[in-house]
């Protein structure tokens, strides 16, 4: 096989990629989306040599870590319509003739109706930038422009005694004083005061919904201009005149601007009765929960966010701010419930609560515990403290208390703990146990994939070490290394 080495190079050297990674081990191991796209295209350029298989591979690959990337895209041509059967060329025709018969309607009722016309005293003010043309009468003249006085000669001797010095620099003062400010070409009302509520009386659903347009794009240009009070009237205007999810969501920012959280949260909660999945009004109601302190409930908005923009910067952002508020007011918790106990006379040892490193099993929260296990993970003896963590977890309701937090950085420190710690101090059943629970939890068939090779190693000398102690490690071979 002849390949263009030349093109080949350049093409590598732009990608920045090495002849190594177009390699099955390699694609299967690497997690960074943009190298196996990168390698995706080197391979379907053909430059390297034909290898459907491994364009294959790699597109499975890359589905598994992005499956909206835009290489997965696969061109679906436009259907002519000769190629459609009659049943179907039918019904495409019927529908096209309902749409143009509706507008046509529409259109006629929009022309025919009066009504449709604003007030004299709400027309809009000429486009900027238009000239109006008057149209010149018979006879009328052009004015003349304006003569310039004639400069005196060096040698008139005669001009020069009767200039009048005094009067020339008056004239020049005149000129030189400051002009007054334009007006501008629309004043505002002099009452801020507007009526909220729309002339609607009379008009149809067509002339309504016009209107709330026109009112909606009024608060558009006062939000532009930072008045946002006189925003949200209009706002409110156009959803008295005809209610739209576009204009809830506008005024809910408009509030949200005005410091109005709790108008902000029912303008948001319209928008999603209408369009449960809008991310702007789930964005805003969770700024809106979160500027009252609902840290909760600001999560779960945030959370939904990046479900449905992954990439969001805004709710990335908030959702940050909003876990830094919940630890510190848990910590703050905390340290109230010390000291309380700590004032109380003892009773016994039954009066205080179990601690969270013992053995006895407690009810988790899925926050409860994952806040306890990144504390644990970052202290100075963190296989033990992740290992008394474990302990205190009902290995029945282990796949309840991790939820959907279960992903690689995880499943590799429960590997490490049951390694360096828990075989040696637990015994091999409780281990076996644990690790086959872990096989039930939710995306474990996806988080696997996503071990490296120590961890893949830690597992091997895990089974071998269960096996020879009597342990029927078949099952969880197959769950975690097949």
């Amino acid at each position: 096989m002849v390949v263009n080495t030349t093109k080949s190079e350049s093409l590598r050297a732009k990608y920045d990629l090495d002849i190594e990674q177009l390699d099955y081990k390699y694609i299967g191991q690497c997690t960074k989306v943009k190298t196996i796209e990168n390698i995706l295209r080197v391979l379907r350029s053909g430059q390297e040599g034909v290898y459907p298989d491994l364009v294959r591979f790699t597109e499975e690959r890359l589905r598994t870590l992005k499956p909206s990337s835009a290489l997965l895209r696969t061109e679906q041509p436009a259907t002519a319509l000769r190629f459609l059967d009659s049943k179907e060329r039918d019904e495409l025709l019927s529908d096209l003739t309902e749409w143009k018969q509706e507008v046509s309607a529409a259109d006629a009722e929009l022309k025919s109706s009066e009504s449709a016309k604003e007030p004299a005293d709400q027309q809009l003010p000429p486009v900027r930038g238009t000239v109006q043309l008057r149209s010149a009468t018979v006879g009328e003249r052009k004015p003349e422009p304006e003569q310039k006085p004639a400069r005196i000669a060096s040698y008139d001797y005669a001009a020069w005694d009767r200039y009048d010095v005094e009067a020339q620099l008056k004239l020049l003062d005149e000129s030189d004083a400051p002009a007054a400010p334009p007006q501008p070409a629309v004043q505002p009302p002099s009452d801020p005061a507007i009526d909220d509520q729309p002339p609607v009386e009379g008009l149809s659903a067509a002339e309504r919904s016009a209107l709330a347009l026109r009112e909606k794009q009024k608060g558009n240009e006062y939000f532009r201009s930072g008045d946002f009070s006189r925003a949200a009237v209009y706002y409110t205007r156009s959803i008295n005149a005809s209610p739209t999810a576009a204009a809830f969501n506008n005024r809910a920012q408009a509030n949200l601007k005005l410091g109005k959280y709790g108008s902000a949260l029912m303008d948001c909660g319209a928008v999603l009765r209408r369009e449960p999945n809008n991310v702007k009004a789930l964005l805003r109601r969770g700024i809106a929960r979160q500027m009252n302190k609902d840290w909760i409930k600001a999560r779960l908005d945030f959370q939904r966010v990046l479900e449905l923009e992954p990439n969001n910067p805004q709710a990335r952002q908030h959702l940050g701010e909003v876990e830094k508020a919940i630890i510190g007011s848990e910590t703050k918790r905390s340290k109230v419930l010390i000291q309380e106990v700590d004032s109380m006379e003892e009773e016994g040892p039954a009066a205080r609560p179990p601690a969270a490193g013992s053995s006895q099993p407690r009810r988790w929260s899925t926050f409860e515990f994952m806040r306890e296990w990144r504390c644990a993970r970052r202290s100075e003896r963190s296989a033990a403290a992740m290992a008394a963590l474990l302990r205190s977890v009902d290995p029945d309701q282990l796949t309840e208390v991790l939820g959907a937090e279960l992903d690689s950085a995880l499943l590799s420190s429960v590997i490490r703990c049951v390694d360096e710690v828990m075989l040696a101090q637990d015994g091999p059943q409780r281990c076996h146990q644990l690790l086959q629970r872990l096989t039930d939890a939710r995306r474990f068939h996806v988080v696997k994939l996503l071990l490296d090779a120590r961890d893949r190693q830690r597992l091997q000398s895990i089974a071998e070490r269960l096996w020879r102690r009597g342990v029927d490690v078949t099952a969880l071979e197959r769950s975690f290394l097949s």
